[in-house]
């Protein structure tokens, strides 16, 4: 995957709230398929928007920019594809949301939309949840 997972700088939930409160200098990507994302994250980048922003960027040397990534749970790989992506452009301050989009979903059925807001409302939270990896049967 390009990097050692100890070497990766994570982001908490926590992060992203202060980030959607105070709005700074960080920019909020996702690695949803391009048909998942009508529900979002509040303020992330939309994707149709993401290699425009990040060729400005690149263009006006502004690596020290914080960039943090999600994906759909704590099973999609393709954060760390991104990552490495990223990372490889000169980006310093990139960090993983682990948790994706079900756990801020979870995080707001439990704790409301004003403390976890999204960009619409997704009813079925359960389709986002990470598949079981381990009761699959690879010999029948």
């Amino acid at each position: 995957m390009g990097v050692a997972p100890s070497l990766i700088l994570k982001s908490s939930f926590e992060d992203i709230q202060s980030y959607i409160q105070n709005n700074d200098d960080t920019f909020l990507i996702n690695t949803l398929p391009t048909g998942q994302q009508s529900c979002l994250i509040k303020n992330t980048v939309p994707y149709n928007d993401e290699e425009r922003l990040l060729n400005a960027m690149i263009n006006e040397r502004m690596f020290d920019k914080c960039i943090i990534i999600y994906g759909l749970n704590t099973n999609d790989t393709t954060v760390y594809t991104k990552y490495n992506q990223i990372k490889s452009h000169g980006f310093s301050k990139v960090y993983l949301y682990l948790g994706g989009l079900f756990e801020w979903l979870c995080l707001q059925d439990i704790y409301g939309d004003e403390n976890f807001p999204t960009t619409s409302r997704l009813i079925d939270i359960y389709k986002m949840r990470p598949q079981s990896s381990m009761n699959i049967k690879y010999i029948s």
